[in-house]
């Protein structure tokens, strides 16, 4: 099956229920009154437990971030120029300066679900699988635990992260790197690694690495 029908196939169930909640809270709203989005709300609270499965996961990440950035756009679109210029300079500089910010400053992260006992296992699963793409991380100095979810997502087990961003170096200079890991890691600035350790090991800090 050609890749993009097989990602297609995956992602119809999911994509497919998200239609449905869509058109039932806006047929409620309708007939009942009160806002559609309150009905999708409550509608996707009823069935959240599909977020989680494996037949649907994908189709529903896919419909609550790209389907809905998408319909946010296109809504965007309907703001004439004119309007924006009423605004005067700046909100549109504030806007600007949020998304210079979130690019330079964010770590974008995605997130990848199954059981890897090494990191190249999780490198090579994402060259054929989509994610389920996380909100981005405002910096490096995370501390997780033993029992808590693995970084801003749900999930304590079977969860790898690949994350990746902008690092600013005030001076040139060497630098001193440590790791706290668990089941794996895997460190690489501008395509050279700088820490490694790959395979599953219980939560440990590493020894510091100076590149």
């Amino acid at each position: 099956m050609p890749r993009p029908v097989a990602w297609a196939w995956r992602i119809a169930p999911g994509l497919l229920i998200c239609i449905v909640i869509a058109l039932a809270s806006t047929f409620v709203s309708e007939h009942y009154g009160w806002p559609t989005l309150l009905y999708a709300l409550l509608l996707g609270m009823a069935f959240f437990f599909l977020s989680i499965s494996a037949s649907t996961s994908s189709g529903i990440q896919f419909g609550s971030r790209t389907v809905l950035r998408l319909g946010v756009a296109l809504l965007g679109a309907r703001i004439t120029l004119a309007q924006i210029i009423e605004l005067g300079p700046a909100p549109i500089l504030i806007v600007i300066g949020a998304i210079i910010s979130t690019i330079l400053f964010g770590l974008a992260i995605d997130y990848y679900y199954g059981n890897f006992d090494h990191v190249d296992k999780v490198l090579e699963y994402a060259g054929r699988k989509s994610s389920a793409e996380g909100d981005p991380l405002a910096n490096l100095d995370f501390r997780g635990g033993d029992g808590k979810p693995d970084l801003n997502q749900r999930h304590k087990d079977f969860v790898a992260a690949i994350t990746a961003g902008y690092i600013h170096f005030s001076d040139p200079g060497t630098y001193m790197f440590k790791v706290r890991s668990n089941d794996g890691v895997r460190i690489a600035i501008g395509g050279l690694t700088v820490f490694e350790d790959p395979r599953p090991h219980p939560d440990r800090n590493s020894a510091p690495r100076c590149r």
